[in-house]
């Protein structure tokens, strides 16, 4: 990850097998009642795919005003690897194929592995 602003808080675990990364806020605003306020994280993180800025979007449903301090945790980022399956259609599957209970309503559809 790079820090855009000096004011950045770079992701961080909260304990050392925490599955998310928490992030802060570079600084202190207020979200006005049934507002909604976006919030510029100013870092960029490399992910398989290339570069990115990021940014929180918070909103405030409540009937009072919302203070955020500058390294307040506000959102957490959480990675996770996407297969994409080969999908084939056939006529039928055997009991053992369709694994009987488990999404046993799809039956025309085998995935390939």
């Amino acid at each position: 990850n790079k820090k855009i602003h000096k004011n950045a808080f770079a992701p961080i675990r909260a304990t050392p097998f925490s599955a998310c990364l928490d992030l802060k806020s570079p600084s202190n605003c207020n979200i006005q009642t049934s507002c909604g306020r976006l919030i510029k994280l100013n870092i960029s993180i490399v992910l398989p795919s290339g570069m990115y800025v990021w940014a929180v979007l918070l909103i405030n449903h409540s009937d009072t005003h919302f203070k955020i301090k500058r390294g307040n945790k506000i959102a957490q980022l959480f990675c996770m690897k996407i297969d994409y399956p080969r999908v084939k259609s056939i006529d039928s599957l055997s009991i053992t194929q369709s694994r009987e209970g488990i999404c046993d309503t799809i039956k025309w559809v085998a995935i390939d592995q």
